[in-house]
């Protein structure tokens, strides 16, 4: 036996099996199917090759040889065939080259068992070990025909196609074709390199041995990054190929290297020694594969494992989280970390959550080294929604795809889906235009995999990844991340409906409050109003009177504060009867600095450098005494906080359906502590002569114009409040 005839062997069994496997465990889609066909027409050259090359009959030989030439004319129309398909070539061009291939190839095949001098030729006796294919006995141009258009033009052209389409490509498509490029030319180099013993340039083929190592190029493929889906299957091949080379290769090995040695020692008795071996390696061989075997689903169960139970501690920990903000930041981080401890690295993990108000889907937290903007929403009437909320179903019920793929979208099922000829003439309208958005907008998020986050079908957000290199997504990593959305969903439900419960708590505790406080108001208005009245009275008849100073400063000590205690009782009966004048229409700029001229000797007297900060905004409608009043109350507080003078900035901008104020000073801040009661009836901490209720009163007057005031300070450093004023009430 010669090393023709065990790289023939090898190239026979090992695409042979993968082919198989491929056919049989692969998915149903086309490509599956066609590459089983590549890998059968390599192994028919491989048997051929065998039959020629270990036979001493020029009758089998040539038999042989023609054998070996079906997989000579069907490798290279194959092989575009899956390249056709791999790349998804469209171009009426690409196809006709497609059906021109299978077209001279069925001719060729033809020709092939035509009698010998018409294309086959003859075989001659070549490197003393075996017969080979002679062109120039009976030099058949047919023959030649076969060699240049299908080994030169043919497969040329597909390496041109090959390395043009490389650049095209992105994330797991452009890791899966530079494999396949890899393999393909070791697997191309192989038989070209055979051709010139033909034409009597007599270079011995070791290269047949390259053939051999096609296969497992595309196997490492396949396994690493998920080429055909077949993974699994395909590592069990793998192991059993590696068992079967070993047990077939080693005696074979022994019989080519030694069998001069071995007919010297045991005469005609010399196959006993490599019969031995052989049963002895055949008896070991279950044991060495399910060993292997083991060995490669424990490392693959061990991954798992380690993925599952992360995956159950943080499903753990963001069912406790009762913060929507901190939870939406918890899960992304979480998932970079995990991968990260994995050596892998994904460009961005981005969180859209729901914003009922707004009707979109807000990004609420982003991280990696390709973040999406921090401003950036999805609207509800999206085909990104549209899909995972009505689409999905529609088609799964239809029939056009399951429900398993539809559930989590990847960016390479969209890009497959938009070609295969099943889903495209699907009945389901316009399908083919929403794949198209679909992947538009996938670029446009520069996403590979977005998952939703759907509770009892309500479509609560979405998770979305980038690339993740140097391995690729797989299916086990698509089934961790849509475990971990579902469990997400529940889990910002309930922080949703914890904060909800607070809001309400929140809005009953100061109902009560407004409830008691209108109470007490009226109650107080007669009870505390008149003996005011009469003390304030008395008191000015005295001062008519009285002439001693020290005397008259008591007075007016007294005057001041039954004054102050009338302005409390007058602002409690305005705020428990808040006024209804006629809702107007108010010019902001011009309400911001007729307010401001009421307090101008303030800021002049008090060395404050006032800065307005205007942009265009829009009429709003509202109450304009109440509105001044909010205004003046915070200008009086930003002047108050200042007293050694200071920067008072005025900023307006508008936004979507309201209009912002912002007024910022750089006094001496509020203290962390005293912010969350700012806006509390009668809270007074660090003014002598204040009411307390001031801010309370500018609240509620917010509220009432459907608006919101929000305050930020640092102690040291200064305060600002942020006004929402709604356009339309």
């Amino acid at each position: 036996m010669n090393l023709f005839t065990i790289s023939s062997v090898l190239i026979f069994t090992f695409t042979l099996l993968i082919g198989i496997i491929a056919y049989w465990k692969g998915t149903d889609k086309k490509i599956t199917k066609v590459w089983a066909l590549f890998c059968l027409s390599i192994s028919i050259w491989g048997m051929g090759g065998y039959i020629f090359s270990s036979t001493i009959s020029k009758d089998v030989a040539l038999l042989g040889w023609r054998i070996t030439n079906i997989g000579v004319i069907l490798i290279p129309v194959t092989f575009y065939h899956f390249i056709y398909l791999f790349l998804r070539l469209h171009k009426k061009s690409h196809r006709r080259i497609l059906i021109g291939s299978y077209v001279l190839g069925s001719l060729f095949l033809v020709f092939n068992f035509l009698p010998r001098q018409f294309f086959v030729g003859d075989v001659s006796w070549v490197f003393g070990q075996f017969y080979y294919g002679d062109w120039w006995i009976c030099k058949s141009p047919l023959y030649l025909l076969l060699y240049i258009l299908f080994y030169w033009v043919l497969l040329l052209y597909v390496f041109t196609l090959l390395i043009t389409q490389y650049n095209h490509f992105s994330g797991n498509k452009r890791e899966q074709l530079k494999y396949f490029i890899l393999a393909a030319i070791v697997g191309w180099v192989g038989p070209t390199l055979m051709w010139p013993i033909c034409f009597r340039i007599y270079i011995y083929p070791y290269s047949n041995f390259l053939i051999a190592f096609f296969p497992f190029i595309i196997a490492y493929a396949i396994i690493k990054h998920r080429l055909m889906d077949i993974k699994i299957a395909l590592t069990r091949g793998a192991i059993l190929l590696i068992v079967y080379a070993f047990i077939v290769g080693v005696p074979l090995l022994f019989v080519a290297s030694g069998r001069t040695w071995l007919t010297g020692l045991f005469n005609d008795k010399w196959f006993y020694p490599p019969l031995i071996m052989y049963t002895v390696l055949a008896l070991l061989a279950p044991y060495i594969y399910l060993r292997l075997q083991a060995k490669a689903e424990a490392k693959r169960m061990l991954e798992q494992y380690h993925l599952h139970q992360s995956l159950k501690a943080a499903s753990k920990t963001t069912i406790e989280v009762q913060s929507v903000k901190k939870l939406s930041k918890i899960i992304p981080r979480y998932l970079l970390r995990l991968y990260g401890r994995l050596n892998n690295k994904i460009t961005h993990i981005s969180l859209f959550l729901m914003d009922k108000n707004k009707k979109i889907y807000r990004l609420k937290s982003s991280v990696g080294d390709e973040k999406l903007p921090k401003d950036l929403s999805i609207s509800e009437n999206s085909i990104l929604v549209d899909w995972f909320t009505k689409i999905s179903h529609e088609v799964v019920e239809q029939g056009v795809l399951k429900a398993k793929e539809v559930e989590v979208l990847v960016y390479e099922d969209i890009d497959y889906w938009m070609n295969e000829a099943n889903v495209l003439r699907a009945p389901y309208r316009g399908l083919k235009k929403i794949l198209r958005d679909l992947k538009k907008t996938m670029e446009s998020l520069n996403a590979q995999i977005i998952l939703p986050s759907v509770y009892q079908q309500e479509l609560l957000g979405f998770l979305i990844l980038g690339e993740k290199t140097p391995d690729l997504y797989t299916r086990n990593d698509i089934d961790t991340f849509s475990i971990l959305a579902n469990d997400s969903a529940m889990a910002f439900k309930a922080a949703r409906l914890f904060e909800d419960l607070k809001m309400t708590q929140a809005q009953l505790i100061q109902s009560e409050k407004l409830n008691l406080l209108g109470q007490l108001a009226s109650s107080m208005a007669h009870e505390i109003n008149n003996p005011l009245a009469i003390i304030s009275g008395n008191i000015q008849l005295l001062l008519m009177d009285v002439k001693d100073e020290g005397i008259r400063e008591l007075l007016k000590k007294i005057d001041e504060q039954t004054e102050r205690g009338y302005k409390i009782i007058h602002r409690l009966l305005n705020f428990s009867k808040l006024p209804k004048e006629d809702i107007k229409d108010i010019d902001m700029h011009e309400t911001i600095n007729e307010t401001l001229e009421l307090v101008n000797h303030k800021i002049i007297h008090g060395n404050i450098m006032l800065e307005r900060h205007f942009d265009e905004v829009k009429i709003i409608k509202g109450n304009p005494i109440q509105i001044q009043e909010v205004l003046l109350n915070l200008f009086v507080n930003a002047i108050q906080a200042m007293p050694e003078g200071g920067d008072l900035k005025i900023y307006t901008k508008q936004l979507d359906g309201f209009v912002q104020v912002v007024v910022e000073d750089n006094g001496k801040g509020i203290e962390a502590e005293d912010v969350a009661n700012i806006f509390d009836p009668f809270y007074t901490k660090g003014k002598k002569d204040g009411t307390g209720l001031g801010l309370f009163v500018a609240d509620q007057i917010m509220k009432l114009h459907k608006g919101s005031i929000e305050l930020k300070s640092k102690l040291g450093e200064g305060t600002t409040f942020t006004l929402k004023f709604a356009e339309k009430l």
